[in-house]
């Protein structure tokens, strides 16, 4: 499959088998408020291996923002959607898929009540991933590379988990 290191992550198998270690990496990221009302409401500087990204997220204007941005929720969405589609393309390098192209359409429904506290309502009831898949591959196989995908990705993990979320406050 194109765009999919098999190799390094071959490497990254073994090597993690000699030291366990290597399995867990601890993630972070820092969001800070932005007091300038001409700008995005939030940014952060995203580092990554090859180099940082900022990243800026604004709230829509009937919750306070400027709308000069994407919200918080299209992050969560976009990062759920990506998750899924790294792993399912890795998935289906490993299993030799001749994929030509493929799309995640990530959706959800808001219930604004419980965000403007009118009421205790769920805000989301579910989030719907469609994966548009063009290959010549049988639609079984495919589907099979879309079940190890749903097992293995982190994001479908934590949205379908319980997740204990410690939340501190720190005056500085």
């Amino acid at each position: 499959m194109r765009n999919v290191n098999l190799e390094s992550v071959k490497k990254f198998i073994d090597d993690s088998k000699k030291d366990p270690s290597l399995l867990k990496r601890k993630m972070k990221v820092e969001v800070i408020w932005e007091n300038d009302e001409n700008l995005p409401q939030m940014y952060s500087q995203l580092e990554f291996p090859k180099g940082k990204v900022k990243v800026e997220c604004d709230g829509a204007p009937f919750a306070g923002g400027g709308g000069r941005a994407p919200n918080p929720v299209q992050f969560c969405l976009f990062g759920m959607a990506s998750c899924f589609l790294g792993t399912f393309s890795g998935v289906a390098a490993e299993m030799n898929l001749n994929i030509k192209s493929i799309k995640v359409i990530a959706e959800n429904e808001i219930n604004l009540k419980r965000p403007l506290g009118l009421s205790d309502d769920p805000v989301v009831d579910k989030i719907k991933l469609t994966l548009l898949v063009e290959s010549d591959e049988p639609k079984e196989k495919i589907e099979k590379a879309k079940e190890l995908a749903e097992k293995r990705c982190p994001a479908v993990y934590c949205i379908t988990n319980p997740i204990p979320l410690e939340i501190g406050v720190e005056k500085v």
